[in-house]
Protein backbone atom coordinates (compact mmCIF):
# COMPACT_ATOMS: atom_id res chain seq x y z
CA UNK A 1 0.00 0.00 0.00
CA UNK A 2 0.86 3.74 -0.69
CA UNK A 3 0.29 6.57 1.15
CA UNK A 4 0.06 9.97 -0.57
CA UNK A 5 -0.21 13.06 2.12
CA UNK A 6 -0.85 13.21 6.24
CA UNK A 7 -3.94 13.79 8.24
CA UNK A 8 -4.64 13.79 11.77
CA UNK A 9 -8.71 12.93 11.65
CA UNK A 10 -10.13 9.32 10.16
CA UNK A 11 -12.37 11.50 8.01
CA UNK A 12 -9.48 12.47 5.90
CA UNK A 13 -8.04 9.66 5.62
CA UNK A 14 -8.88 7.23 2.50
CA UNK A 15 -8.42 3.75 1.14
CA UNK A 16 -8.27 3.88 -2.59
CA UNK A 17 -9.39 0.67 -4.40
CA UNK A 18 -8.33 1.11 -8.07
CA UNK A 19 -10.24 -0.18 -10.85
CA UNK A 20 -9.53 -3.11 -13.20
CA UNK A 21 -6.14 -3.26 -15.05
CA UNK A 22 -5.53 0.14 -12.72
CA UNK A 23 -2.20 0.27 -10.31
CA UNK A 24 -1.34 2.51 -7.84
CA UNK A 25 0.53 5.06 -9.94
CA UNK A 26 -2.11 5.84 -12.03
CA UNK A 27 -3.94 7.95 -9.28
CA UNK A 28 -0.71 10.00 -7.83
CA UNK A 29 -1.63 13.32 -9.44
CA UNK A 30 -5.18 13.15 -7.63
CA UNK A 31 -4.12 12.09 -4.46
CA UNK A 32 -0.95 14.70 -4.72
CA UNK A 33 -3.81 17.61 -4.90
CA UNK A 34 -6.34 16.13 -1.94
CA UNK A 35 -2.64 15.71 -0.20
CA UNK A 36 -2.60 19.72 -0.91
CA UNK A 37 -6.25 19.94 0.99
CA UNK A 38 -5.02 17.83 4.31
CA UNK A 39 -5.94 14.27 2.61
CA UNK A 40 -3.80 11.65 3.17
CA UNK A 41 -4.33 8.76 0.36
CA UNK A 42 -4.10 4.97 0.74
CA UNK A 43 -3.62 3.71 -2.43
CA UNK A 44 -4.18 -0.12 -2.28
CA UNK A 45 -2.63 -2.58 -4.50
CA UNK A 46 -5.06 -5.19 -5.26
CA UNK A 47 -3.63 -9.50 -5.79
CA UNK A 48 -3.24 -10.31 -8.97
CA UNK A 49 -3.31 -6.46 -10.49
CA UNK A 50 -0.43 -5.35 -12.01
CA UNK A 51 2.51 -7.00 -11.07
CA UNK A 52 1.32 -7.80 -7.70
CA UNK A 53 1.34 -11.42 -6.69
CA UNK A 54 -2.05 -12.75 -7.76
CA UNK A 55 -4.37 -14.76 -4.41
CA UNK A 56 -3.98 -18.15 -4.58
CA UNK A 57 -7.64 -18.59 -4.34
CA UNK A 58 -9.26 -15.33 -5.19
CA UNK A 59 -12.81 -14.41 -3.86
CA UNK A 60 -14.52 -10.99 -3.25
CA UNK A 61 -14.57 -12.48 0.11
CA UNK A 62 -11.09 -12.44 0.55
CA UNK A 63 -10.39 -9.27 -1.38
CA UNK A 64 -13.20 -7.90 1.12
CA UNK A 65 -11.42 -9.24 4.29
CA UNK A 66 -7.95 -7.77 2.96
CA UNK A 67 -9.73 -4.28 2.43
CA UNK A 68 -11.39 -3.93 5.74
CA UNK A 69 -8.33 -5.05 7.87
CA UNK A 70 -5.92 -2.79 5.92
CA UNK A 71 -8.53 -0.12 6.28
CA UNK A 72 -8.39 -0.11 10.05
CA UNK A 73 -4.60 -0.79 9.80
CA UNK A 74 -4.53 2.61 8.39
CA UNK A 75 -7.61 4.12 10.72
CA UNK A 76 -8.94 5.33 7.39
CA UNK A 77 -12.44 6.49 7.67
CA UNK A 78 -13.40 6.76 3.96
CA UNK A 79 -13.10 4.17 1.78
CA UNK A 80 -13.23 5.15 -2.40
CA UNK A 81 -13.55 2.77 -4.99
CA UNK A 82 -13.11 3.31 -8.57
CA UNK A 83 -14.66 1.31 -11.01
CA UNK A 84 -14.89 -2.86 -10.14
CA UNK A 85 -13.07 -1.20 -7.18
CA UNK A 86 -16.54 0.08 -6.27
CA UNK A 87 -17.93 -2.58 -6.24
CA UNK A 88 -15.54 -4.10 -3.36
CA UNK A 89 -15.76 -0.93 -2.07
CA UNK A 90 -19.57 -1.04 -1.01
CA UNK A 91 -18.98 -4.33 0.37
CA UNK A 92 -16.19 -3.57 2.48
CA UNK A 93 -18.48 -0.69 3.62
CA UNK A 94 -21.24 -3.13 4.28
CA UNK A 95 -18.74 -5.21 6.37
CA UNK A 96 -16.93 -2.41 8.20
CA UNK A 97 -17.48 -1.10 11.56
CA UNK A 98 -18.76 2.18 12.90
CA UNK A 99 -15.51 3.59 12.65
CA UNK A 100 -16.24 3.71 8.88
CA UNK A 101 -17.05 7.80 8.16
CA UNK A 102 -18.03 7.74 4.23
CA UNK A 103 -18.51 6.20 0.99
CA UNK A 104 -17.25 7.26 -2.03
CA UNK A 105 -17.95 5.04 -5.27
CA UNK A 106 -16.32 6.64 -8.81
CA UNK A 107 -17.71 6.01 -12.02
CA UNK A 108 -19.13 2.50 -10.12
CA UNK A 109 -19.67 -0.48 -12.46
CA UNK A 110 -22.33 -1.38 -10.69
CA UNK A 111 -25.56 -3.67 -12.12
CA UNK A 112 -28.30 -3.71 -9.78
CA UNK A 113 -29.43 -7.23 -9.36
CA UNK A 114 -27.92 -10.49 -9.91
CA UNK A 115 -29.21 -11.38 -13.75
CA UNK A 116 -27.50 -8.27 -15.16
CA UNK A 117 -24.44 -8.48 -12.88
CA UNK A 118 -23.74 -11.88 -14.87
CA UNK A 119 -25.07 -10.54 -18.18
CA UNK A 120 -21.87 -7.84 -18.09
CA UNK A 121 -19.75 -9.83 -16.24
CA UNK A 122 -19.92 -12.09 -19.22
CA UNK A 123 -19.15 -9.52 -21.72
CA UNK A 124 -17.05 -7.75 -19.93
CA UNK A 125 -14.73 -11.02 -19.57
CA UNK A 126 -15.15 -11.89 -23.41
CA UNK A 127 -13.93 -8.42 -24.89
CA UNK A 128 -11.89 -7.09 -21.98
CA UNK A 129 -10.25 -9.94 -20.15
CA UNK A 130 -9.90 -12.22 -22.23
CA UNK A 131 -9.56 -9.57 -25.36
CA UNK A 132 -6.71 -8.42 -26.69
CA UNK A 133 -3.48 -6.32 -24.53
CA UNK A 134 -1.57 -4.40 -26.86
CA UNK A 135 -3.74 -2.18 -28.42
CA UNK A 136 -5.28 0.58 -26.24
CA UNK A 137 -9.88 0.50 -26.98
CA UNK A 138 -11.60 3.49 -25.68
CA UNK A 139 -14.88 2.39 -26.33
CA UNK A 140 -16.14 -0.79 -24.88
CA UNK A 141 -20.09 -1.86 -24.43
CA UNK A 142 -21.22 1.59 -24.24
CA UNK A 143 -18.58 2.88 -22.08
CA UNK A 144 -16.21 5.47 -22.94
CA UNK A 145 -13.27 5.32 -21.08
CA UNK A 146 -11.74 8.88 -21.83
CA UNK A 147 -13.79 11.94 -22.72
CA UNK A 148 -11.78 13.14 -25.17
CA UNK A 149 -9.11 10.90 -26.21
CA UNK A 150 -6.88 13.37 -28.35
CA UNK A 151 -6.06 15.68 -25.16
CA UNK A 152 -5.51 12.54 -22.71
CA UNK A 153 -1.91 12.33 -21.39
CA UNK A 154 -0.33 9.08 -23.40
CA UNK A 155 1.70 8.38 -20.76
CA UNK A 156 -1.50 7.50 -18.47
CA UNK A 157 -2.90 5.13 -21.39
CA UNK A 158 1.01 3.66 -21.48
CA UNK A 159 0.87 3.35 -17.65
CA UNK A 160 -2.63 1.44 -17.97
CA UNK A 161 -1.19 -0.83 -20.55
CA UNK A 162 1.59 -2.07 -18.71
CA UNK A 163 -0.17 -2.76 -16.19
CA UNK A 164 -2.80 -4.78 -18.16
CA UNK A 165 -0.36 -6.66 -19.56
CA UNK A 166 1.52 -6.98 -16.45
CA UNK A 167 -1.97 -8.03 -14.37
CA UNK A 168 -3.20 -11.67 -13.77
CA UNK A 169 -6.12 -12.47 -16.74
CA UNK A 170 -6.66 -15.39 -14.23
CA UNK A 171 -7.72 -13.46 -11.12
CA UNK A 172 -10.36 -10.90 -12.80
CA UNK A 173 -11.91 -13.84 -14.73
CA UNK A 174 -12.33 -15.78 -11.25
CA UNK A 175 -14.28 -12.38 -9.89
CA UNK A 176 -16.57 -11.50 -12.83
CA UNK A 177 -17.47 -15.54 -13.02
CA UNK A 178 -18.53 -15.34 -9.43
CA UNK A 179 -19.66 -11.79 -9.30
CA UNK A 180 -23.70 -12.46 -9.09
CA UNK A 181 -22.91 -14.24 -5.74
CA UNK A 182 -22.15 -11.09 -4.25
CA UNK A 183 -26.24 -10.14 -4.60
CA UNK A 184 -28.12 -9.28 -3.32
CA UNK A 185 -26.81 -6.68 -1.73
CA UNK A 186 -28.13 -5.40 1.47
CA UNK A 187 -28.27 -1.63 0.69
CA UNK A 188 -30.02 -0.74 3.57
CA UNK A 189 -26.98 -1.73 5.38
CA UNK A 190 -24.72 1.42 3.93
CA UNK A 191 -25.84 4.21 5.93
CA UNK A 192 -22.95 6.33 5.80
CA UNK A 193 -22.80 9.22 3.84
CA UNK A 194 -22.05 8.45 0.63
CA UNK A 195 -20.70 10.49 -2.83
CA UNK A 196 -21.24 8.75 -6.50
CA UNK A 197 -19.03 10.70 -9.03
CA UNK A 198 -19.31 9.86 -12.71
CA UNK A 199 -17.62 11.46 -15.49
CA UNK A 200 -20.92 12.85 -18.13
CA UNK A 201 -18.50 11.80 -20.96
CA UNK A 202 -18.46 7.58 -19.90
CA UNK A 203 -20.78 6.80 -22.35
CA UNK A 204 -24.38 5.64 -21.70
CA UNK A 205 -23.53 2.36 -19.99
CA UNK A 206 -22.24 4.15 -16.85
CA UNK A 207 -25.30 6.55 -17.25
CA UNK A 208 -28.06 3.98 -16.85
CA UNK A 209 -26.00 2.56 -14.09
CA UNK A 210 -25.94 5.51 -12.09
CA UNK A 211 -29.39 5.94 -12.28
CA UNK A 212 -30.39 2.68 -11.27
CA UNK A 213 -27.62 3.18 -8.24
CA UNK A 214 -30.18 6.37 -7.28
CA UNK A 215 -32.62 4.14 -6.68
CA UNK A 216 -30.35 2.17 -4.23
CA UNK A 217 -29.08 4.74 -2.97
CA UNK A 218 -31.39 7.87 -2.81
CA UNK A 219 -29.80 9.72 0.39
CA UNK A 220 -26.23 9.72 -1.62
CA UNK A 221 -24.85 12.87 -3.07
CA UNK A 222 -24.30 12.10 -6.66
CA UNK A 223 -22.13 14.42 -8.65
CA UNK A 224 -21.22 14.82 -12.30
CA UNK A 225 -17.53 15.91 -13.68
CA UNK A 226 -17.51 17.57 -16.90
CA UNK A 227 -15.21 16.61 -19.74
CA UNK A 228 -14.20 13.25 -17.90
CA UNK A 229 -14.54 9.44 -18.69
CA UNK A 230 -14.75 6.41 -17.12
CA UNK A 231 -11.23 6.28 -15.99
CA UNK A 232 -12.04 10.13 -14.97
CA UNK A 233 -8.23 10.33 -13.46
CA UNK A 234 -6.02 11.54 -15.61
CA UNK A 235 -8.81 13.60 -17.58
CA UNK A 236 -10.46 15.71 -14.28
CA UNK A 237 -7.84 15.09 -10.97
CA UNK A 238 -8.41 18.84 -10.17
CA UNK A 239 -12.62 18.86 -9.97
CA UNK A 240 -12.60 15.45 -8.62
CA UNK A 241 -10.14 16.68 -5.70
CA UNK A 242 -12.95 19.33 -5.37
CA UNK A 243 -15.52 17.43 -5.56
CA UNK A 244 -14.08 15.02 -2.85
CA UNK A 245 -12.47 17.54 -0.56
CA UNK A 246 -15.87 19.35 -0.04
CA UNK A 247 -17.17 15.98 0.68
CA UNK A 248 -14.80 15.01 3.39
CA UNK A 249 -15.03 18.78 4.78
CA UNK A 250 -18.85 17.58 4.89
CA UNK A 251 -17.64 14.88 7.18
CA UNK A 252 -15.51 16.17 9.31
CA UNK A 253 -16.89 17.69 12.59
CA UNK A 254 -16.13 21.57 13.20
CA UNK A 255 -13.54 22.48 15.82
CA UNK A 256 -14.85 23.13 18.88
CA UNK A 257 -14.03 26.29 20.63
CA UNK A 258 -13.45 26.20 24.53
CA UNK A 259 -15.14 29.32 25.82
CA UNK A 260 -13.01 32.18 28.21
CA UNK A 261 -12.65 32.41 31.39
Amino acid sequence: MEQVGQADTPERRVLWIPGNDLGTDFYRPAAALLAERGVASHLVSLPGVGNAEPMSEPSWDRYVERLETARQEVGAGVVLGHSMGAIMAVLTAIRAGSDLRGLVLVEPSLPPTAAAARRVAAQYTGTVVDGQRETFCNEVHGVRRVAHLDKYPQEAIDMYMASRRASYPATARTLFATAADIYPIPWHRLVRPTLVLRGRGSGPTMWLLSRLLWWQLPAAEFQSVSNAGHFLFREADGPFAEHLGGFLNRLTPPAQVLPHG
